[in-house]
């Protein structure tokens, strides 16, 4: 059962092991006791551009939302304007793009993919890619990667 409070059940954080920074209002009950649920929030304005905001911009968030293996990027690219070319072989990280506005293709060695509103590509690591903004408009998508666990 998931319970939403604004009390603060801040003592039940050092016996579960989750940072304070970690919780926000929302807890579990599992019969015996309450424990908060470890989770966090973040917008796209907690981190820094990498992106000048001339051609866009590119905010990651895997840090803020403190995340172990995923990352979570919010990428904008105006017009025309392109991502670095790359495949992640050396991560071994899996990557989805997902178009929330605006329409991309996506550059994949010799074949072009177009990606448009609400739509998703999802990239093996060895996979080499570019993102280019093909629309009339800024397109914003939301960059999802981990690693692939090949055990």
């Amino acid at each position: 059962m998931i319970i939403s409070t604004y009390n603060s059940f801040e003592r039940y954080i050092p016996y579960v092991g989750i940072k304070s920074t970690q919780v926000s209002q929302g807890f579990f009950f599992d019969g015996s006791e309450a424990r908060p649920m470890g989770y966090d929030t973040a917008r796209k304005t907690d981190a820094e551009s990498v992106v000048p905001e001339e051609f866009g911009g590119m905010w990651f968030l895997k840090d803020e939302l403190d995340a172990e293996t995923l990352g979570l990027t919010v990428l904008e690219l105006e017009p025309g304007g392109r991502g670095k070319e790359h495949d992640e072989s050396t991560t071994g990280q899996e990557e989805v793009y997902y178009v929330v506005s605006g329409a991309v293709t996506v550059h994949l060695d010799g074949e072009h993919v177009s990606v448009g509103p609400e739509e998703a590509i999802r990239l093996d690591a060895t996979q080499r890619r570019q993102i280019e903004n093909t629309g009339e408009e800024r397109a914003t998508l939301v960059l999802a990667g981990a690693p692939l666990d090949r055990d």
